[in-house]
C-alpha cells in the first residue's frame, strides 16, 4: 500500500484510486471519525505469539516445497523426461543383473533450486566467465547487521531480528568472487596493506571504525577458550584461528597472502580479551560504508 488518505491516514492500495484526485472512500474527507480497531479475540492474538508465528511460517515453507516437489512428481513425462529414457533402461537393467532393488527415479530440473542440474548449471556458468575475464582476485564474504536502523525501525515492539522473519528474510549472506583489471590488481604487499587489515583499529583515532570492527570483524574465540564454538571441527577452528601474530605482510603463501598482525595491547570484548590475532580481515572504507561483516 503506497497511498494515504490526508485526513485520517488510512492507507490504500494505488489502484484503489477513482477519478477524483484524493482518497476519500474511508471518512468522506474527514467527516467521519473511524472508531480504533478491538481488541484482536484471544484466538487470534495467541496465534500472532512469536514463537507460535515462527512454526507457521516454517511449517508453511515446507507445504510450499513439498507442493513443488509433488507437482515435478506427477509431471515427469511433461517435463521431456522421455531424454533420459536409453539411462534409465540401461540403469534397470544393471539393477536386474545384480539383484538390487531400485526405487522410483524422479529427476528434478534445473527449474527447482537447489537441485543437481541447478547447481550444474551455475558452476558451468561460473567457469565460463573465468574463461572470458580471467581467474578472480578478490574472494569477497557479505553479512548483513540485523542491527541496522532500517530493521530496528520495522521491530515493532519485537526483542529481537530473528523473531521477525517476515523482515529479515532474504537478507544478504553472499560470497562473491571479483577480477580486477591489469592495471587494479594487488601485487605487492605493500597494496595489500593499502587496501586490508587485520588488525584493530586506534580508537582514539577513528572511533566508529573501531566499534565496527570489534562487532562485526572478530572471530568468536574458540579453542581451549571456548571449546563448544560452532567453528570448532574435531577439537580444532575450521576458520584456522587463532592467528599468529606478525609484523609484516606475506604474498602468495599457497596462493593466499598472510596478514599483518603486530602484537598490540589486547582489548575488552564482551567477556573476552582479544588482541589483533582474533581479527577478521576487512577493508575500512566498505565496513564503514555497510556496517556490516566484510
Amino acid at each position: 500500500m503506497s497511498e494515504q488518505c490526508g485526513f485520517c491516514g488510512a492507507v490504500y492500495w494505488k489502484e484503489e484510486k477513482n477519478t477524483a484526485h484524493k482518497y476519500t472512500k474511508c471518512c468522506h474527507d474527514g467527516k467521519v471519525q473511524l472508531p480504533a480497531f478491538p481488541d484482536a479475540p484471544e484466538l487470534i492474538e495467541s496465534k500472532l505469539k512469536i514463537h507460535l508465528m515462527l512454526k507457521i511460517i516454517d511449517s508453511e515453507f515446507g507445504n510450499t516445497e513439498g507442493s513443488c516437489l509433488h507437482f515435478l512428481r506427477q509431471n515427469q513425462e511433461d517435463l521431456r523426461i522421455e531424454l533420459y529414457r536409453g539411462l534409465l533402461d540401461a540403469l534397470e537393467c544393471r539393477a536386474h543383473n545384480e539383484n538390487i532393488r531400485t526405487g522410483k527415479l524422479i529427476i528434478l530440473p534445473s527449474s527447482f533450486q537447489g537441485s543437481p542440474r541447478h547447481m550444474q548449471q551455475n558452476y558451468q556458468d561460473a567457469m565460463a566467465m573465468v574463461r572470458k575475464f580471467g581467474k578472480p582476485d578478490l574472494f569477497l564474504t557479505f553479512t548483513c547487521n540485523t542491527s541496522w536502523s532500517e530493521i530496528l525501525n520495522s521491530m515493532e515492539g519485537v526483542p529481537r531480528p530473528e523473531d521477525r522473519p517476515d523482515i529479515i528474510r532474504g537478507l544478504p549472506h553472499v560470497h562473491i568472487l571479483l577480477t580486477l583489471d591489469s592495471e587494479s590488481k594487488i601485487r605487492t604487499k605493500d597494496d595489500i596493506d593499502k587496501f586490508l587489515s587485520a588488525e584493530l583499529p586506534d580508537p582514539c583515532t577513528d572511533l566508529r571504525l573501531f566499534q565496527i570492527v570489534t562487532k562485526c570483524m572478530v572471530h568468536v574465540p574458540c579453542g581451549t577458550i571456548n571449546i563448544n564454538s560452532p567453528c570448532m571441527r574435531d577439537e580444532q577452528c575450521c576458520k584456522s584461528f587463532l592467528k599468529q601474530f606478525k609484523d609484516d605482510t606475506e604474498e602468495n603463501v599457497n596462493g593466499y597472502p598472510i596478514y599483518r598482525r603486530r602484537a598490540t595491547e589486547p582489548v575488552q570484548v564482551g567477556k573476552y580479551s582479544i588482541d589483533n590475532r582474533w581479527v577478521v580481515s576487512y577493508n575500512p572504507w566498505l565496513i564503514k560504508k555497510f556496517n556490516a561483516h566484510i
